[in-house]
């Protein structure tokens, strides 16, 4: 990083987002000198998204940029934000988040050294379908575990939580850690990633990022039978990461016992999912497990092997019909 003050470039992929985005500009502002830019990311908004962007465009010029990236994901445009951005600390935002005053000013002068990503407590805040705040839950993040095994046990954080270096964005973007076409868990992709390329992560105390929930989304909408599914993909990259990186000397045993639990309870909740690997009875962490599922354990462990089996099944029979559409077309 350069030798004068760090600032830091937001980049904020925006879909429809005219209910929220002048308060999640807003929260970014807030910020002070410790602000470089925001980038905001249009995806093709049907809304006022971009008339709102706009406005602050003009009242803030030197601070606020809107690109456009039409038609092509919250991935994408996240990816293409970030090869446009121009300072030495990467913030992840949705465009229907909230930073909380003083948390650039908090996490900031904690990433020097080999730190180079660090993550703080944050708030669930619960809408209705009215958009109305039902309650607002606390979400303490200290623990005497690493990042990744934190994020591997499942104890997932939002993405606004999180402020890293651009060394550990480039790495992780590099690595696509915001994988093209992903439609579930980007942010526990992109960040179980950069949790393994990481030199170091700190905890700094303080709530500052809310979290909104809303039951609607497209995400949240989607049936949960598919959401499992589309987990196995998933499950199997990250299992293949943490397989190659280089970590702490029992570190990678405890991450893989870990991402193969996680397999189970997909597994309690949709027994016709296909798990992408192959792991041993005794290769999980039963105590992440609910009582309910630790009572039947041996029938899910059979139900995911079984689902292994059919998914290697199913791809040798796409890999001999393709060996055979080759042989047809050399004859």
């Amino acid at each position: 990083m350069r030798g004068y003050l760090l600032q830091v470039s937001v980049i904020i992929p925006c879909f429809n987002a005219d209910r929220w985005i002048t308060k999640v500009l807003d929260s970014c502002l807030m910020q002070g000198p410790l602000l470089g830019e925001v980038v905001v990311v249009d995806d093709g908004s049907t809304d006022d998204s971009t008339i709102i962007v706009q406005r602050y465009v003009q009242e803030h010029p030197d601070r606020i940029r809107l690109l456009r990236n039409p038609g092509k994901g919250g991935n994408a445009a996240r990816v293409f934000g970030f090869t446009q951005s121009r300072f030495d600390l990467i913030q992840w935002l949705d465009a229907d988040d909230y930073l909380c005053e003083g948390k650039f000013s908090a996490q900031v002068r904690h990433l020097q050294g080999n730190v180079d990503i660090v993550y703080s407590d944050w708030i669930e805040r619960f809408h209705n379908n009215d958009d109305r705040i039902v309650r607002d839950v606390e979400r303490i993040m200290n623990s005497d575990e690493s990042l990744l095994l934190s994020l591997a046990a499942d104890r997932w954080s939002v993405p606004a939580n999180y402020l890293m270096t651009r060394g550990l964005a480039e790495r992780t973007v590099a690595a696509d850690g915001w994988m093209p076409g992903r439609r579930i868990a980007q942010d526990r992709e992109f960040f179980t990633i950069a949790a393994v390329l990481s030199r170091r992560a700190a905890y700094v105390p303080g709530l500052f990022s809310i979290y909104n929930r809303r039951p609607h989304g497209s995400v949240s909408g989607m049936d949960f039978a598919e959401r499992l599914s589309l987990q196995m993909p998933l499950d199997a990259r990250l299992r293949a990461f943490v397989l190659d990186a280089d970590l702490c000397t029992g570190e990678k045993p405890l991450c893989m016992r870990r991402l193969n639990t996680h397999c189970i309870n997909a597994v309690f909740y949709n027994w016709g999912v296909m798990p992408q690997f192959f792991f041993w009875p005794w290769q999980v962490s039963l105590s992440l497990l609910h009582w309910k599922k630790r009572v039947i354990y041996p029938l899910l462990y059979f139900a995911a092997m079984v689902g292994y089996c059919r998914y290697r099944l199913r791809l040798d029979g796409v890999s001999g019909t393709m060996q055979r559409n080759r042989s047809d077309d050399r004859s």
